[in-house]
């Protein structure tokens, strides 16, 4: 158990007033929120669509009838026997599966429109895969930037409005390089009203002042290890 100490800021009783201000380059948060939402929901409605189709849909085993140009790229000219009708295609492709895919080779036919063709080696999965990647990249990497830009700001405000305020002290203070953008990676101790010693850490921008050694104001959750540096966050008590 350490010493509880009071905030070094002279902060009001929560609920305080908060404003953001101007510390490092932000995202647009609310924006980019909206966007990735948006587009989440469409990828994941074409993807799931596009499996139930795969599952759904009727298919014919066919064969390559002839290999011809259409404006000047390859294609192959696919038959299938539909009911009493025979049934033909054409279907472009690469000129390495040109090479690969002879005259008569067997290929399946799924009931689309226009036919979707299948060439031997291949499978439905074959058209769904690329778009399953684009969507877990999608959610990765956009994902990440929303939760910084919206839901950290978010939770940082919640902090200042309604946390509670102590002294802490920065431990160690060391800086990163992220691309072009210079960072400071803190991390800082303090103890909590009911005396529980609790070890953090937050990467911040460079700002003077912020030294090992230096005693700051933190501010903690109903989670006690939800905390945060008050001079180096981007709301300050209005």
């Amino acid at each position: 158990m350490g010493a509880y100490s009071p905030c070094m800021a002279a902060l009001p009783a929560p609920p305080r007033r908060v404003h953001r201000r101007s510390i490092g380059a932000r995202l647009p948060g609310v924006p980019l929120a909206i966007a990735f939402v948006v587009v989440t929901g469409l990828l994941a409605f074409r993807l799931v669509s596009s499996i139930q189709v795969m599952h759904g849909v009727a298919s014919w085993s066919g064969k390559v009838e002839s290999h011809v140009q259409i404006n000047g790229k390859p294609a192959l000219i696919c038959s299938w026997q539909q009911g009493d009708a025979v049934r033909s295609t054409s279907w472009p492709v690469s000129p390495r599966e040109s090479k690969a895919v002879a005259d008569g080779a067997p290929v399946q036919v799924v009931g689309l429109e226009p036919p979707l063709v299948v060439l031997p080696g291949h499978s439905l999965w074959n058209r769904i895969w690329p778009l399953a990647i684009i969507t877990v990249l999608w959610v990765t990497l956009v994902g990440s930037l929303v939760y910084h830009a919206a839901l950290v700001p978010s939770m940082h405000r919640r902090l200042v409005q309604r946390g509670e305020a102590v002294t802490g002290e920065i431990v160690t203070a060391r800086r990163v390089r992220i691309g072009r953008q210079e960072s400071l990676q803190l991390s800082y101790r303090y103890t909590t009203r009911q005396g529980q010693s609790i070890d953090a850490s937050v990467q911040v921008p460079e700002l003077p002042g912020l030294n090992a050694g230096q005693k700051v104001t933190v501010l903690y959750g109903s989670n006690a290890r939800r905390s945060l540096i008050y001079e180096a966050c981007e709301f300050e008590v209005s």
